[in-house]
Order: C-alpha cells, then sequence, then structure tokens
C-alpha cells in the first residue's frame, strides 16, 4: 500500500486534558514514523466475526503524546491519506516506546475498529426485550443502542429472528449470535459504520487464480500451510418451531377463590397496593418507588386456563395487546402491562380509606409460544453411529424455522469440511476479505487449492 501523506485525527473525549490542550489535535505526516503503517483486517475468528486494527509510530518530538498518555478518556481516531479516510476507530489504551530503524525514539500506537469499543454496551439495562422483526431491523436497533452507525450500503436482510434479550446482554453478543444463525457476520468499514457479510464456502466458479506471477516467494516459501487434526463431518442443528394464538389468558389472581367467589376474592385494605405479588400499605409503596436500585415485580405469562389443545406447557415467548377482564368494590384501580418478553406489570391500588376486594382479575394477550423441537442434519451426510464422533451439534436462539436451520446447518459442513488447513502467502495483489481464491504454487510443491481470504496484513 502506497501512502503518501498520512495525517491521523484525535478527538479526545474524556474532558481531562490540560487546559489549553485542544480536544481535536492532529498528528501530520512529520511526526509519523516512515514506513510504520500496517495494517491488519480480519473478517472471520472461525464463522464468527473478528476485529480490525492499524498499528503505527508516532516520533517522540509530537505534542499530540503527552495527551495520549495522560488522559483516561476515550479518542476517537481518523487516519488519512491527504484527504482520503484510510481507517475510522479509536485508539487502544495499549502503547509502548521502541526504537525505530533509523535510532529514532517512538511511541507505538494501535487503533482499534469502531465495534472493538462500542458494541461492549449493554442492549438494555434493565428488563427484557423482544427482537421479533427482520434481521436487519434488531441489527439496527442493536447498533442504535451501542452508537454505532450503519452503512447505507449495508446489505437489508430480510430473514425473521425471534429473541427475548435480557438485560446484561451486550450489543456485540447479540449481533454475533444473530448474524451467526443467518451466515453472516458483521465488519466495519474506512469510515467505521457497519456493514455485513454473507459467508458462502461453496460458490468457486470462475475464481481468480493466483500462481507464481501474483506470489511473493518470502523466506523460500509462496505458501505455508498448517493442518488441524480433526475436522467435524456432519452437523445437527436444534431449533425451537413458534406458534401464535390471540386473546390467550395469560393471567388470572386466584387469592381467596371460592365457590362464591370463582375468580378471586382479593381484600386490600385502604390507600394499599398490590404489583402482582404481594400487597403494600401507602407509605411501604411510596418508599419504594423512590429506591432508584429496585426491580419492579414481573410476572412470567403462562397457560392460565390450562387448555392442552393449544399451549400445553409449552413455554410463552413473548406477549402484546395485554388486556385485562377486572371486577372489584369501591374505587380500584389496576392496570395489567407488557413488560418484554413473556413478563407483565400488575399495578392495582385501592383509592378508598376502607378495604375493598378484587373479584377477578384476569390478562389476556396475543402470544408467541414454542411448539416443537426441530432437528435438522447437514445436507446429504449419511445418518449412521460411525460419525457421532465427528458430529458438531448446535442449538439455534435466534432463527425458528427449517428453512433456516437448514442454512445454518449446510454451512457448519461446509465450513468445517474445509477449516482443518489452513494457508499463508504473500500476494502481489491486494484481494478483498471474504474472497473465495484458487491457489497454485506452481514454483515449488504444486499444490492447487481453493481458499477462503478470512485475514490480510497490508503495510505501507
Amino acid at each position: 500500500m502506497t501512502i503518501s501523506n498520512p495525517s491521523l485525527g484525535l478527538k479526545f473525549l474524556g474532558n481531562d486534558l490540560e487546559s489549553g490542550h485542544s480536544t481535536s489535535q492532529t498528528v501530520s505526516s512529520s511526526d509519523i514514523v516512515f514506513h510504520s503503517i500496517a495494517f491488519k483486517y480480519q473478517l472471520l475468528s472461525g464463522l464468527k466475526p473478528s476485529s480490525n486494527q492499524v498499528t503505527l509510530q508516532i516520533k517522540r518530538e509530537c505534542s499530540s503524546i503527552e495527551d495520549i498518555i495522560a488522559t483516561n478518556g476515550d479518542i476517537q481516531a481518523t487516519l488519512y491519506d491527504g484527504t482520503d479516510i484510510l481507517f475510522t476507530g479509536y485508539l487502544s489504551t495499549n502503547f509502548s516506546y521502541s526504537v525505530t530503524d533509523s535510532g529514532e525514539k517512538a511511541l507505538n500506537i494501535t487503533l482499534e475498529d469502531t465495534g472493538t469499543r462500542l458494541l461492549g454496551k449493554n442492549f438494555i439495562k434493565t428488563g427484557y426485550h423482544l427482537f421479533n422483526c427482520s434481521v436487519y431491523n434488531a441489527l439496527c436497533a442493536v447498533c442504535e443502542a451501542a452508537g454505532v452507525t450503519v452503512s447505507s450500503s449495508c446489505t437489508r436482510i430480510t430473514d425473521t429472528v425471534t429473541k427475548v434479550v435480557e438485560a446484561g446482554a451486550t450489543c456485540k453478543d447479540i449481533l454475533t449470535q444473530m448474524l451467526y444463525e443467518v451466515g453472516y457476520v458483521y465488519y466495519f468499514d474506512s469510515l467505521g459504520e457497519l456493514k455485513v457479510f454473507k459467508i458462502d464456502c461453496s460458490s468457486t466458479d470462475n475464481i481468480p487464480v493466483l500462481d507464481k506471477d501474483e506470489l511473493y516467494v518470502v523466506s523460500n516459501k509462496a505458501i505455508t500451510l498448517s493442518k488441524k487434526i480433526r475436522q467435524y463431518k456432519s452437523a445437527k442443528v436444534i431449533f425451537k418451531t413458534h406458534e401464535t394464538a390471540d386473546n390467550y389468558l395469560i393471567y388470572r389472581n386466584t387469592t381467596d377463590q371460592s365457590s362464591d367467589h370463582p375468580y378471586c376474592h382479593l381484600e386490600l385494605p385502604g390507600g394499599n397496593w398490590f404489583d402482582g405479588t404481594e400487597v403494600y400499605t401507602q407509605s411501604a409503596w411510596r418508599e419504594m418507588e423512590l429506591d432508584s436500585f429496585r426491580v419492579p415485580a414481573l410476572i412470567e405469562a403462562c397457560n392460565a386456563e390450562s387448555e392442552t389443545d393449544k399451549v400445553g406447557s409449552n413455554k410463552i415467548v413473548s406477549i402484546s395487546n395485554v388486556t385485562k377482564q377486572f371486577e372489584k368494590t369501591g374505587n380500584i384501580t389496576a392496570s395489567i402491562e407488557a413488560a418484554g418478553g413473556p413478563y407483565i406489570k400488575i399495578t392495582v391500588h385501592n383509592t378508598d380509606s376502607s378495604a375493598q376486594y378484587v373479584n377477578r382479575l384476569d390478562a389476556y394477550a396475543s402470544i408467541i409460544y414454542e411448539k416443537d423441537t426441530g432437528i435438522v442434519r447437514t445436507a446429504q451426510t449419511p445418518v449412521t453411529d460411525d460419525v457421532s464422533d465427528n458430529l458438531l451439534e448446535e442449538e439455534c436462539s435466534y432463527i425458528h424455522t427449517k428453512e433456516l436451520a437448514q442454512k445454518h446447518a449446510n454451512l457448519l459442513g461446509q465450513y468445517h469440511k474445509y477449516c482443518n488447513s489452513q494457508y499463508t502467502f504473500f500476494s502481489k495483489e491486494d484481494l478483498d476479505l471474504g474472497s473465495v481464491i484458487r491457489l497454485h504454487d506452481n514454483i515449488f510443491t504444486g499444490l492447487k487449492v481453493n481458499v477462503m481470504l478470512t485475514e490480510k496484513t497490508v503495510s505501507d
């Protein structure tokens, strides 16, 4: 790679610089050590996404070094060649001094891609969130929560995913697993914007061939080979199919139920509250409301009428369109709200000064529930006992149709059929990550093999 006029734009986000130091600084071409810039791109780590980095050296006379070392905040970094943007990300907190080839003292720094820093955020702080939409819509929601920009040219994956995520799940965890199950990985372009790449290990028609004219020989080797001992021969993918039902009874309070009160006969003293689990006095309720660490009581939807022809004992995945059946004495108010996934939040308040009764408190909703368990295997793989030791088994959590599960199983089979060998080569041509090419070592070994390019290093 030829870089004629490199510069590095830095934006300090920590607000902890010394007085008079600008939060926006530029490391000029004269401060960057010549031939120290190296781009390390990695698209895949197995079938999961990896990250990109740039390493370079800054001469010790550069005034920005003082702030780089002193700040505790994040530093946004953009590497330019003239006005062209080569890389956008964040400065790593790992840096060190070394002596360059010309005997100068320089600071070694690393730029990490946008996702390395931002996708570690939690998607939601508390509660539960349901994804029941296209992959693209879910991806956009996760990126918005992380502060990541989705590229306008990002592929719009229309496959439907359904998943309830809990507080504590990171944006990276959600994106990685969701895209993995539909055969994609995410990566970041030079502007720091997210795109996705579809993994295809089987398309080998009309692929370019690299031979002695396109390969460099380094240390008497054009290609190096490493081979793992074991490979999977087949894959088995387990998935849960989903079904829907409308106006379904998901909650019924049966406190003090009797022949006189077939639903319930819940006594609520004057001014008291009920959250579906406990009765609280006015003062206790007010104290709880002021507690910032309190987690409101959530009640999981269930088959409240014990119907066997629909849900039975199967798990309810999510609820929506919640309505209530409410009967009471006096001035009692009640609300039942969806609280994410299969959970509801109940609030009942007796505004009278005397005790009153809740005689019926039912909740109905539209539901998504697990219908049954499906199993698919790698296409055209015989099911015999002798391959059991080489069987890769996975359970999907985002996809719930046989078609998508079969595609995932086939991809696992295609990938693991070839992943036991890894090749390193030096090419005169700058190849795109994800490209499938044919290597032909017609100098030394005569090796001919199709490979997918998953990692590369480019230096200035």
